[in-house]
């Protein structure tokens, strides 16, 4: 059995660094929330809607419930020390496949996250929905029991996430009292700029578009993909991305990325893949796990990918702002990424330049002068532009492209 990298467990990420991101974003929620959402939620809503937000989910495998495929393959028996061939090969022999579906509960990306204590003999186990895969080849099952070396590697990767749980624990254990600390700050900073408002013998003004109500809570709780299920003549129904859901997402990406340039010291050192992962780490706040990085799809590996019933359904990339050259690249890149399926995409340019207009200035004609440019659609802000491209190899089918311009500290 031929062994894909991207496979090996507990190895992408450092977990203490994905805990101390999930931290951050939740100081920066609480300390972004508006005076009228304080005033306007229940305070235990409140409370519960963060707390359901940012607990990391522990990882849970239910061994009982273990279903196996057996099929036949062929085994490549090129490098056996215990066989002699006279040509380098590869050699095949007959032999069969047993496939197990592990089923698991818990936030899936903790499976891609390095623990405090870690085996050199990395875990190995595709992560399809909520199932580990573990492939097991044999040549023989009377001689060699396919179950024992199931259970050899399963007992590798229950050992590193029972040390992923026990890394995790302090954080979700202390997460209710560390709202609860930060809401009161909160609370108490407004409190005094409303006590300053009221002691002032000038009237307010209120800036043009600012809300005059705001919602009982402005708190989003884990919520699963809003998907349509589409069916072209004579192909397997796939889920689709609606609008609304894109929308979402995008404004997700949006909302945290305004964060890197209200608190400048956090993120003033941050690589683009470590930038990259913060936005991931508010995408499965969001959805549940669904967002990953790094991942395969078509002929690259995206940044950030959001699945759904194993269907991807959206697709971005991330880049540091180096001139028109890269950012071309950039959508090569991202077109190279998507499948005749994928329709919905975003390219995120983070610009540490101090003149930022310039940069937004070069991003239309750049786009409009690409191979694939269809149509440019309405802007929805400076910073936010957006886009309808065709597919590399249809130009029949079509693709949404936002292009989100972040500001970074220099």
């Amino acid at each position: 059995m031929r062994r894909d990298r991207d496979n090996y467990l507990f190895t992408t990420h450092d977990l203490h660094a994905v805990i101390d991101a999930q931290g951050r974003a939740l100081s920066e929620e609480i300390g972004n929330l508006a005076n009228g959402v304080i005033q306007g939620t229940e305070e235990a809503e409140l409370i519960r809607s963060l707390h359901d937000k940012y607990r990391l989910e522990s990882l849970s495998i239910n061994e009982a419930s273990i279903e196996v495929e057996q099929a036949d393959t062929e085994i490549d028996v090129s490098h056996d020390p215990m066989r002699l061939f006279a040509t380098p090969g590869p050699h095949y022999i007959k032999g069969f496949k047993f496939t197990y579906y592990i089923p698991f509960s818990g936030d899936p990306d903790l499976f891609k996250c390095r623990p405090s204590t870690y085996s050199l003999m990395l875990p190995y186990a595709e992560i399809r929905g909520n199932n580990l895969i573990i492939e097991v080849d044999v040549e023989n099952p009377e001689t060699t029991n396919p179950d024992n070396q199931m259970q050899g590697e399963l007992n590798r990767i229950k050992q590193s996430s029972d040390q992923v749980n026990e890394d995790i624990a302090p954080f979700n254990s202390g997460l209710e009292d560390r709202i609860i600390s930060e809401l009161k700050t909160r609370k108490d900073k407004l409190q005094q700029v409303n006590q300053a408002i009221a002691g002032s013998k000038y009237r307010m003004r209120t800036s043009e578009g600012s809300p005059t109500t705001y919602p009982t809570t402005s708190i989003e709780r884990k919520t699963t993909l809003d998907v349509i299920i589409s069916t072209a003549p004579g192909t397997k129904p796939v889920p689709v991305l609606t609008e609304k859901q894109y929308e979402h997402i995008l404004g997700v990406i949006k909302n945290t990325a305004n964060s890197f340039e209200r608190s400048p010291s956090t993120y003033r050192n941050m690589g683009e893949e470590e930038l990259r992962d913060v936005l991931l780490s508010q995408l499965n706040g969001h959805y549940q796990g669904k967002a990953m990085a790094e991942a395969f799809n078509a002929s690259g590996k995206t940044d950030i990918l959001v699945r759904d019933q194993d269907k991807n359904i959206f697709i971005a990339e991330c880049k540091i702002w180096a001139g028109a050259k890269v950012f071309t690249e950039a959508i090569d890149q991202l077109l190279g990424y998507t499948s005749w399926r994928d329709t919905k995409t975003a390219l995120i340019i983070f610009n540490r330049n101090k003149d930022l207009s310039s940069v937004l200035s070069q991003i239309p004609d750049l786009v409009k002068n690409h191979a694939n440019f269809k149509r440019e659609l309405e802007r929805v802000d400076d910073t936010d532009f957006r886009y309808v491209l065709h597919h590399n190899d249809d130009k029949a089918r079509e693709l949404s492209m936002a292009v989100l311009v972040v500001e970074l500290p220099s």
